[in-house]
């Protein structure tokens, strides 16, 4: 319903949470949204300006201030006003460096930190002029007053304000409306999240709210493979990215119970497809993946999940962190939190002979939190962006996630019938290389050839020496022996058979030997690892050997 004539709201959940972490960052631009667009079109900054001031008239949230009344946050819609352009004229540069200068303004520009109490608009442009006809567009706002879905509807109003001022309507709601709704009623999170664990074991130390973006590009083939997984499965591919992040930080954390933020759109009218605002929430997905399950029902069970999050009323922060009985690392939850953008988001627009093509977004300086990963769709494609907190990892390890989720994904798009047991987490050259460091460095001619040989030369020549000292106890080469005997003994009683590979997890104690070498009885090849520290294989994946059967030892 339509509150016409009111110039004062409350903020809606998701704007509150989002001042709230402007009023705790020491960094301004944590909430800085910025994107770069172009525009070919013969346009100048004054009616660039005309029209950007259009679409802040349409749009309450865009000059809306933030102030605080009683102790509590409130929007105060503004007058009409007009929109801060910076022009940069570049025809003259020389075509090889123009491309260089546009990034360094567009860097520059997105480091824009909104002053929310007093600094309307929330909305300011920097027009880069190429040629005659062909500009780009660095537009930056906040995001309280703007979310992904909203980008599509400026790119189209905007590209309406140029060609034909004055002939689109504003909105039949605004976000103030919104905010005023009651809460839908809904069920509670205390079941779903009981016992969850976020994957606070990724990061180390305090996050600081300074972030660093990385993008690639994700590969056609794999997008269209996506699409074509995820609508077996009755998904959209949102469950296929989700299922491929959730699957790649069990990796990670050795656990197969993983709890992913996941942002999710609330426009659940089509009154609200032309809204610009913040019109999304953070919500707990909570996946509990099977090792047998295949990849297709995994993507089908991680969409049902998403959809009984949906059904769930909106919850308050502190809400969560009693389900789940932590304090986060980050704005959110969970330190992971995963954004994608739907594929149909209009990402160019063509109106009486101007284009308008969306190039992406841009980080901004800042970190929600501590990892998250955005899906953008691009007139060029798709991007995979990561944002990370720069107090917490670097880019060397955001490079690696990203290539392995783009692996991941890769796997379960060319085998959704394999079950996730089967699907590698890591390349086949970091394989390779965890291999070889499992061999260890060449022994001499004349060592045992295995582990087991080693200790029945010592059973043979001096039975009772001390094989193993530990503090709870100590074991002599024939103790060992006959234990490690009784282990093998098991192992073949099972089905397992000679030369397979068998992976262990094992406490540190003295009894962890002779399950080993009992398991080198049946299998001589083995894989140690150590799982409290598994960012330290390979840059930061966890192996996966081959190990077929794992044994669990009290």
């Amino acid at each position: 319903m339509r509150h016409e004539g009111a110039v004062e709201y409350p903020l809606t959940p998701t704007q509150r949470e989002l001042w709230t972490l402007r009023q705790i960052s020491p960094v301004p631009a944590v909430t800085t949204v910025a994107f770069r667009a172009r525009l070919t079109w013969p346009v100048d900054a004054a009616a660039l300006r005309a029209a950007l001031a259009a679409v802040v008239a349409r749009h309450e949230v865009l000059r809306s201030r933030i102030v605080e009344r009683d102790g509590e946050p409130v929007a105060v819609v503004g007058a009409d006003t007009t929109v801060p352009v910076a022009g940069h004229d570049l025809r003259d540069r020389p075509a090889a460096v123009r491309a260089g200068l546009a990034d360094t303004i567009a860097a520059a520009a997105a480091r824009h930190a909104f002053d929310l109490a007093d600094g309307v608009p929330l909305l300011r442009a920097d027009l880069i002029r190429l040629t005659a006809d062909v500009s780009e567009l660095v537009v930056v706002t906040d995001h309280v007053a703007f979310d992904g879905w909203s980008t599509g509807t400026f790119l189209a109003e905007l590209a309406a304000e140029l060609t034909a001022p004055g002939t689109i309507d504003p909105p039949p709601v605004q976000v103030g409306d919104l905010a005023v709704l009651e809460p839908t009623p809904g069920g509670s999170w205390r079941d779903e999240l009981a016992g969850a664990s976020p994957p606070d074991e990724l990061f180390t130390g305090t996050g600081g709210f300074r972030g660093e973006r990385l993008t690639r590009p994700v590969p056609p083939s794999l997008v269209a493979g996506l699409a074509e997984v995820c609508a077996a499965s009755g998904t959209a591919t949102f469950a296929g990215w989700l299922t491929a992040l959730g699957l790649l930080l069990a990796g990670y954390t050795a656990r197969a119970d993983v709890l992913v933020g996941a942002v999710v759109a609330r426009r659940a009218g089509p009154e609200l497809d032309g809204v610009i605002g913040p019109l999304v929430d953070v919500l707990p997905v909570r996946l509990r993946l099977d090792p047998a399950a295949t990849a297709g029902e995994t993507i089908a069970a991680a969409a049902a999940t998403t959809a009984r999050a949906l059904d769930r009323p909106r919850p308050s922060t502190e809400d969560l962190f009693r389900a789940v009985g932590t304090q986060p690392r980050g704005a959110m939850l969970t330190p992971v939190v995963l954004s994608a953008q739907p594929p149909d988001l209009p990402v160019c627009v063509e109106r009486g002979g101007l284009r308008l093509e969306l190039l992406g977004e841009l980080g901004c300086g800042g970190a929600q939190n501590p990892l998250t990963v955005f899906v953008n769709e691009t007139s060029g494609g798709t991007e995979l962006q990561l944002e990370y907190d720069l107090d917490l990892t670097d880019r060397q390890w955001a490079a690696a996630f990203a290539d392995r989720l783009l692996l991941v994904l890769g796997e379960l798009t060319a085998g959704p019938d394999r079950p996730l047991a089967r699907l590698p987490l890591v390349t086949a050259a970091e394989r390779a290389e965890l291999l070889g460091r499992s061999a260890g460095p060449p022994l001499p001619a004349d060592a045992p050839a295995t582990m087991v040989d080693a200790v029945e030369r010592h059973v043979r020549r001096r039975p009772d020496d001390v094989a193993v000292a530990g503090a709870d106890a100590t074991m002599t080469y024939r103790q060992l022996w006959d234990a490690s005997a009784e282990v093998a003994a098991a192992l073949l009683g099972r089905g397992t058979r000679r030369g397979e590979v068998v992976g262990v997890c094992l406490p540190a104690t003295t009894g962890c030997p002779r399950r080993c070498s009992g398991c080198g009885g049946p299998a001589p090849r083995t894989c140690r690892w150590n799982r409290s520290c598994p960012r330290n294989a390979s840059g930061g994946s966890p192996p996966t050997a081959g190990c077929a059967p794992c044994c669990a030892a009290p």
